[in-house]
Order: C-alpha cells, then structure tokens, then sequence
C-alpha cells in the first residue's frame, strides 16, 4: 500500500538542491535523467536541468540508442490511455534513464552507456515469489583462470548486449515515461502518442524483462541457463552460474556467468568458436573480447605466449578508488607491528565513510590484492563502533595500496592439489576465549576462515 504525497505541500530545499547539483558536478561522467511519480516537481526538474546542462552530445547519443534498443527488442507496446482500468494504473510504475561514463580497466574513458531502468521499488510480488538470480563466485571465477594457467587453455570474454530485455515478462506490468523521455520515444515511434497522459507522459505495458524489475535478473538467468543447457553445457553442482562441457575428444570448455558477462576458458579455439555460434543464434548481439589479453568486470587478464602465466589487476578500479578519496600518500607495508592492537582512545569518527573505505578495499582485497587481505578482514571487525586509530590504519592500507598499485595477482598452477592448513590458540583473547582457524588453498585460490571458540 502506498500514500499520495501532495506536491504542492513541498517546497524546494535549496540546501538539497545545492547538495544535489554539487555531488553530480563533483563526478563530470555521470548523468541522470529521472521520473517518478512521488517525486515533487522542482526535484524532477533539477534533474533533467543535470541532464541538460551536461552539454554532452556522446551522452544524448547514447540516451538515444537506448530508446531505440527498446523498441528493436520490442521491450514494451504502445497502448491507449484511456483504456486502462483502476487496476491498471495500481500497476503503473515509474522509470529512470540513467546515463555513465564506461571506463576500461586502466582507468580510462571507453563511451557513454544509458540504460532505462524500471522502478522495481514500486513493483507489487506476490508473497512468497523467489526472485533471487546468482552470479558466479569470485573462487569459481579464479579456479576457472587457475585450471586455465594450468592446462594452458584460451580465454574469451563475452558480453550479451541487452541481456534483460532478451527475457520474457510473464505477467501484466506497466511503466511511466517522464515528458523527456516520451518525447524521445514518440520521435522514434510515433504510435506511441496515444499512451500520453494529460502531462504528456507516455504510460506503456511491459513485454520484456527491463532492468529494475525485481525478477528480471532471474528471467535472464533462467533464459541463458537453458541456453547454456540446451548446447549441452551442465551446471556446475557446486555454483549454479558455472557451465562445464567435455566433448568426445576430451576437450573442456569452462563458462563463468556474472548477470550478462561471460568469462569463456577452453582447450581449443573451436570450443570458444561454438560458445559464439550458439549466443549469437539466440541473443543476436554479443560482444567478445579474444587473446592473450581480455578485460572482465573491471579486470584485465593477460595471459603469457605460451598460457602456462595469467596476470589478473584491478588498475582502473585503484585509480578511481584512491581519487575517491583523496589519497596522496604512500606507505611501503600495508600495517605495523601494532596495526593489531586494539586502540586506547575513545574518539569515534564517521561509521559510514570508515565502511565506504573498508568495503572499497575488500573488494579489491578478495579480488587481486591478497597482500592486504590480513588486515582488511581485521579492521571488519571494527565497523560498529570506529575510532581514530581505526581510521587510520584503513588509511595506512590505502596508502599502501597507493604505493604498491601496479602489483597484480599471478596465476602459474602447476599442482592442481588441495592444501588444508588448520590451528588453534588457546585462551589468548582477553575474555578467555581461544582462536581456531583455517586455511584451504587450490589452484591460486585461498579460503581463510577464523572465529573465536569457548573454553568448553
């Protein structure tokens, strides 16, 4: 159940206003143009003002090719307004246009993206629906690169352009263009004048999965699984978004799916040859990226002459994360002797940018920089209440990182074995508890795992 807001009742917050204009101004590569129906007016117009003034014809382009990809995958059809019943427009939700600036994995400019995107927050589920879709894990992805390394396989890269919108839609939704937008999309199709509004707001059913629904991503997994399937590829039993054929001869293809990115490993070039043929007869366009040297979700991977050596590096990611927030400095090691005692000073600092930080670092951490995964997971343990010491030791980390961040993650497997390492300490917590823990490692890829137990 949702309440009307009155719109007349609220007034523009300059401060917000301001806020609004100075966060999009700080990030020159990010644009928005925006709708939703509990949005007061001034709101939706600072927004399209953002839009507007970014002056960027690659952007409008963009917006453009977007409404246009809408209508070529027959993603939602023109209906008459007046026709809809008082149920209908219950189901009418809004939408978003949001526009970016793509970087490749170095850090620079690559083309402006846009992406209509649905407003799944109002989107009525029916009680007890699963909508929950997986991506592949990050120890699948790097034991399938590791297995790579070393049976010296080919890796491919594929993205699936327009993945959502190659799924059906199986019930009756319907979604709410904003003046902006409908006018763009009556330019290109003017039959869908007749779904204005009396604001001229173009109201259109959905046929397809359109991003921001809250079942779309698993339609598409769902559609590409059954794909996958089909060609004779088998889910992994281990993680459903791993796909595994050996053919007659023995050869294996390996297929690690993150929503509409594909990470393609294979004995031969024949193999990868089939894993084309057969997305490209179901999804039409696909992009792929083939050789010694690919980009996948932000990663580059080089791969040596002779595939035995895979370079895996995050040098975009590192670049942005460090000009987020500000880091000028430089520390050789990523912690001190004291890094793990615990503080003396009670002095708090701010819980949400302490978090940003660590997070930010995490995610690099359990991608290709393991050198600072000791003390990232240390400082988790931190996040409720922070203090000073604590923050500056996330900082030092960062520092380190700005320091050491040409360094990327090798991957040169000879042994295909599984270590298990496991130990315990006890009693060393000042509450009497002891510290178990336990390390598993295979094909490059490290499990770590430690907690405090009783002394029962």
């Amino acid at each position: 159940t949702y309440s009307s807001v009155n719109e007349s009742e609220l007034e523009p917050d300059e401060e917000l206003v301001s806020e609004i204009s100075e966060t999009v101004s700080m990030s020159a590569t990010t644009e928005l143009v925006s709708t939703d129906q509990c949005f007061p007016d001034w709101l939706s117009e600072v927004y399209a003002y953002i839009a507007i003034e970014s002056d960027n014809p690659g952007a409008d382009e963009s917006r453009l090719a977007e409404m246009k990809q809408m209508i070529d995958e027959d993603v939602f059809e023109a209906i008459e307004i007046g026709n809809l019943s008082n149920e209908d427009f219950m189901k009418v939700i809004p939408s978003q246009m949001f526009t970016i600036a793509k970087e490749t994995p170095t850090g620079e400019f690559s083309k402006w993206k846009s992406r209509l995107v649905a407003g799944g927050h109002r989107e009525f589920v029916e009680p007890g629906m699963d909508n929950s879709s997986p991506t592949a894990a990050k120890e699948a992805l790097f034991a399938a690169i590791g297995s790579a390394s070393n049976r010296r396989m080919l890796l491919q890269s594929v993205d699936v352009k327009g993945a959502y919108l190659k799924a059906e839609l199986h019930k009756r939704q319907f979604m709410k263009l904003n003046r902006k937008l409908s006018d763009m999309l009556c330019g290109i199709s003017p039959e869908f004048e007749k779904c204005r509004d009396a604001k001229g707001c173009c109201v259109v059913k959905l046929k397809k999965a359109l991003y921001g629904l809250k079942e779309s991503s698993k339609l598409w997994y769902d559609t590409l699984s059954a794909v996958l399937v089909e060609s004779g590829y088998a889910i992994d039993s281990q993680d459903a978004c791993v796909f595994h054929k050996i053919n007659s001869s023995g050869d294996i293809s390996v297929i690690c799916v993150h929503v509409d990115d594909l990470l393609c490993v294979a004995d031969k070039l024949e193999d990868l040859d089939d894993i084309n043929s057969v997305l490209k007869s179901r999804f039409k366009e696909i992009t792929t990226e083939r050789g010694n040297k690919i980009s996948y979700l932000g990663m580059s991977i080089e791969r040596s002459a002779d595939g035995h050596e895979i370079k895996v590096s995050q040098i975009g990611y590192i670049k942005s994360m460090l000009s987020k927030f500000q880091v000028s400095k430089v520390s050789k090691t990523p912690s001190t002797k004291e890094f793990f005692e615990r503080g003396k000073e009670t002095e708090l600092v701010d819980p949400t940018l302490f978090l940003s930080k660590l997070m930010s670092c995490m995610y690099l951490a359990i991608g290709t920089r393991m050198d600072i995964l000791k003390e990232v997971v240390f400082l988790a343990t931190k996040c409720k209440c922070p203090i000073l010491s604590d923050m500056k030791k996330i900082d030092r980390v960062l520092q380190y990182i700005n320091f050491s961040r040409d360094k990327v993650r090798v991957f040169k497997v000879k042994d295909l074995s599984v270590w298990i390492y496991i130990d315990a300490a006890y009693g060393v917590h000042q509450n009497g508890r002891s510290h178990s823990g336990c390390v598993i490692t295979s094909v490059s890829y490290t499990h770590l795992r430690a907690h405090e137990t009783s002394q029962d």
